[in-house]
Formats: C-alpha cells, sequence, structure tokens
C-alpha cells in the first residue's frame, strides 16, 4: 500500500510518470528502510501508458456496488454518497496541491434532519 500512495504523491506532486527509483525515495523517506523493490517495479510496470486519474475512475467504477457498512461513524462512502446524490449537485473542481493541481470531485450533500 505505501507504494500506491508514494506514486500517488508523486503524481500529485507534478510528477507525471514516476520511476522506480522515485518512489522508493519516498517509501524511505516515509520511514521503510527496506521497500520492497519487486512490488515497486510491478506497480511501475502496470502504470506503463496509464493516467493515474483514470485508474482511480476505474476503479471506483468496479466497486461502486460493493456494500460497505460499518462503524457507525455518521458518513457515507463516496461510491454510496455518488449513488444516493442527484447529479446536479456533483461539480468539480481545480485544487492546489503542492506544486500540482488536480481535479477534485464535490459532491453537495445536505445533512437527513
Amino acid at each position: 500500500m505505501e507504494n500506491a500512495a508514494a506514486y500517488t504523491m508523486l503524481v500529485l506532486g507534478g510528477n507525471a510518470k514516476p520511476t522506480a527509483d522515485q518512489v522508493k525515495a519516498v517509501v524511505v523517506a516515509g520511514g521503510k528502510a527496506e521497500p520492497d523493490e519487486e512490488s515497486i517495479a510491478a506497480l511501475i510496470k502496470d502504470m506503463e501508458g496509464k493516467e493515474l486519474a483514470a485508474v482511480i475512475d476505474a476503479g471506483m467504477e468496479k466497486i461502486k456496488d460493493v456494500p460497505m457498512g460499518g462503524g457507525g461513524g455518521g458518513g457515507l462512502c463516496r461510491c454510496r454518497l455518488a449513488r444516493s446524490v442527484p447529479a446536479a449537485t456533483h461539480a468539480t473542481a481545480p485544487v492546489a496541491i503542492g506544486a500540482a493541481s488536480a481535479t477534485l470531485a464535490v459532491t453537495a450533500v445536505t445533512p437527513a434532519a
């Protein structure tokens, strides 16, 4: 999981195509002394020719109907929320994260009375 997180941070930081060495450096900076280089190489290979946002969108589409209940935290997961809120309340907004900018999907929610 830390490899995917490191890859994502690099992309959000403005590096559209991180290398294995860059992912490894982020994982090491995060405190892992010996990153799994085989796993990092597999991640880089899997991401060849793909955009991170498209991969995330495809994954969200695959899990949108998976029941996700739980601890009674009072919130809805994005998957259930997206199905329960009218499309007119969905929007996108530019977001700056460090030196990078991205588009964040925003959903307006009115709490139940």
